[in-house]
């Protein structure tokens, strides 16, 4: 898989915790629980995700990490890549770049997990919430119509790994 990705791809796994295991009962849709976007450091393919600290001494902020290291075993059961519809070239090229130039910069100023997964601010960011953000900023909407959802004492427009998935704009490439 690692040769296959390029620069701005959107990366899903299905993780091993109880926060995934959260995420998977809330969205049945999804056999995915976390997503992160596919940068590169030189020649190895790294992930921008937002996520809550997987390891003691670790942060709840937007984080760049190995491709490796994000997919490992013990965090992972599965994963899928998805990419921007190639119909428009260079465009989607040129999108695919202007979201991973926002997303190295969310991870470099360390920007907050979202704990409240509040969707009308860009201050905090949870992993989905993170890659429509980045997208956004780069000009097209990956979740047009994020619905509102209410779970025990929460309610809000949440977008779940399964709405990214059903983008008409990407597809799946692995």
């Amino acid at each position: 898989w690692e040769g296959q990705l390029r620069e701005g791809d959107i990366i899903f796994r299905r993780g091993k915790d109880a926060v995934s295991e959260a995420v998977l009962g809330l969205d049945p849709l999804s056999v995915y629980s976390h997503v992160g976007i596919v940068v590169f450091r030189g020649s190895e393919p790294m992930v921008v995700h937002a996520v809550p600290a997987e390891a003691p001494g670790e942060e709840d902020v937007v984080k760049l990490e190995p491709a490796t290291r994000f997919l490992a075993s013990s965090r992972s059961s599965g994963m899928a890549v998805y990419r921007l519809q190639e119909a428009s070239g260079d465009t989607s090229r040129s999108i695919a770049k202007s979201a991973t130039r926002e997303a190295r910069r969310l991870a470099q100023s360390n920007t907050p997990f979202d704990n409240a997964f509040d969707l009308d601010t860009s201050d905090q960011l949870y992993c989905t919430e993170l890659i429509w953000h980045v997208y956004r900023k780069a000009g097209i909407d990956l979740a047009p119509s994020p619905p509102h959802k209410r779970y025990l004492l929460w309610s809000g427009r949440y977008i779940p790994p399964s709405a990214l998935q059903a983008s008409p704009l990407i597809e799946r490439v692995c």
